[in-house]
């Protein structure tokens, strides 16, 4: 599965939430970094890099899309996601498509490398309908006291 094919299967069942905010930082965007080129480990540095920086990183993984440079891609009502994403990095493109999930995608180019990253990024970016669409938790928040209560038929003895 390539590109927005990907992007619309994983988004199916997880929809974004939209939230009210005047900018986006990184604490608000959920990445997930493919390496599209030939060195080896460079999605995983990069999340890293991204992670450092305030990003939620969902996955990291190799894609047979090979690209050049590298492409941000997301839905382009998350224009602000996706610039504040791509200033993360000295040459990168951004590219739409109709997920409906919240996330961004950074395919690494086949020439990119751990020297593509801005020296000076930007920590927000000003949205421009006031809303952004946040990547849902994929995982139940918990409810209740947070402490575990065995159940009354468990047994102990095996």
């Amino acid at each position: 599965m390539e590109g927005a094919d990907r992007a619309a299967a994983d988004a199916v069942a997880h929809p974004c939430v939209m939230q009210s905010a005047t900018v986006v930082t990184p604490a608000q965007v959920t990445i997930r970094v493919y390496n599209g080129g030939f060195t080896t480990g460079l999605a995983n540095r990069t999340a890293t890099k991204l992670k450092d920086a305030g990003f939620k990183i969902a996955k990291t993984t190799n894609t047979e899309e090979m690209l050049e440079p590298t492409v941000i891609r997301g839905n382009e009502r998350e224009k602000a996601m996706l610039e504040l994403v791509r200033g993360q990095f000295i040459e990168a493109t951004i590219e739409y498509d109709q997920r409906v999930d919240g996330t961004v995608d950074v395919i690494l180019g086949r020439s990119a490398n751990d020297k593509n990253f801005a020296e000076a990024p930007p920590t927000e970016i000003v949205t421009d309908a006031g809303m952004v669409c946040v990547a849902a938790s994929k995982t139940p928040t918990p409810s209740g006291s947070g402490t575990p209560v065995p159940s009354p038929s468990a047994s102990t003895n095996e």
